[in-house]
């Protein structure tokens, strides 16, 4: 009841309730593996290795080991036993249990992960979706970035450039342990783009112009994923439209200049657009969305269509840099993640009463 209409968590769970081997193929049977199957057998196998594997390098401190009964797959022998093992009464004075049930934690979540849609259409995801972002980013013999060609008007002067071609297994894994409302299907950030530009003005500017070139459809952009810590967006937009009345050109340095005036004097009205994310650092500024693009592959019976999210950064250099910096780094942040997933993982471990 709890898992199915309360709303609690597998992961959280810290006992299985099986009675026998034929009960424990059962569920992993309809869980997606029938292991009379040897390919499906094969495959468990494999998380399983993968599972140990990600224990010992990410989760694990130093000094700390999975009990050898629970080592390797010539010690488990069958895999329903440890259901089996993970299903014992005594679970909080038992270690096997304990350490069964976070080895399934980690199982649970590698084999969602792994049988995403990116994993098996990698090459043509990313082409499909990175490939008419970069059409538009034009990199100078010099080192000089732009958005838009040179002869364009609404061309836009970028300090960098960055493709995350894709998020490796092991951090959407730790990602997905480390949040009890994350599942697989919920990690948007897979992959993506990010544009750092030399003034907050011209990171708005790149909204605008990835709107109106038609390289992201507003359409298909995730509202609940949207985020702009960056700069108030009603202070923005009133700077806007105050410029647009005067009906006469301003230098972006006169802009920014305008920006920051309104910021110190009206940041009590200053309304941004928070997403809560628990490992982020409250002094990390960014813009940032998730569009979906629809992906198109052909195969020998037809063609295959499904959308695929990606993420949008944006952010001016100074705040880039920023950053980089202090608890708001990127390190700091996975260190972070990381502490919550161990916790979940092996919290009954090692504060289980004794």
């Amino acid at each position: 009841m709890k898992t199915v209409i309360g709303g609690f968590s597998i992961i959280d769970v810290p006992r299985l309730d099986f009675n026998s081997l034929e009960e424990a193929g059962e569920f992993l049977k309809v869980y997606g593996y029938d292991l009379s199957v040897a390919e499906d057998s094969e495959a468990v196998w494999k998380i399983f290795d993968q599972a140990i594997e990600m224990l010992q390098k990410y989760i694990l401190n130093e000094g700390e080991s999975i009990p050898e009964v629970l080592a390797t797959r010539e010690k488990v022998e069958d895999m329903r036993r440890l259901l089996l093992y993970a299903s014992t009464r005594d679970h909080t004075k038992n270690p096997v249990q304990l350490w069964s049930c976070a080895i399934l934690r980690v199982m649970h979540c590698i084999a969602h992960v792994e049988n995403d849609l990116f994993f098996n259409y990698t090459t043509e995801i990313q082409d499909q979706i990175l490939k008419p972002v970069q059409a538009h980013v034009e990199s100078l013999p010099h080192g000089e970035i732009f958005l838009g060609s040179k002869d364009g008007v609404d061309q836009i002067s970028l300090n960098k450039f960055e493709v995350k071609a894709f998020k490796e297994k092991h951090s959407m894994v730790i990602k997905t342990l480390s949040k009890p409302e994350t599942v697989a299907i919920d990690i948007f950030d897979k992959m993506g783009v990010r544009f750092v530009t030399h003034s907050i003005f011209d990171a708005f500017r790149v909204i605008r112009y990835l709107r109106l070139t038609n390289v992201i459809c507003f359409a298909n952009v995730v509202p609940n994923q949207s985020k702009n810590t960056l700069f108030p967006t009603n202070l923005f937009l009133e700077i806007i439209d105050e410029l647009v009345a005067k009906k006469k050109p301003f230098e972006v340095e006169e802009i920014d200049k305008r920006l920051q005036q309104r910021f110190q004097t009206e940041s009590h009205r200053a309304e941004y657009k928070e997403k809560h994310n628990p490992f982020s650092d409250a002094n990390y500024r960014v813009i940032k969305f998730i569009c979906r693009q629809l992906i198109k592959v052909p195969t020998s019976s037809g063609q295959i269509r499904f959308f695929y999210p990606y993420e949008v950064q944006i952010m001016d250099y100074d705040t880039y840099t920023k950053n980089l910096a202090g608890t708001a780094a990127h390190g700091e942040y996975k260190l972070r993640q990381r502490k919550a997933a161990r916790d979940r993982v092996l919290g009954e471990i090692y504060f289980a009463p004794r």
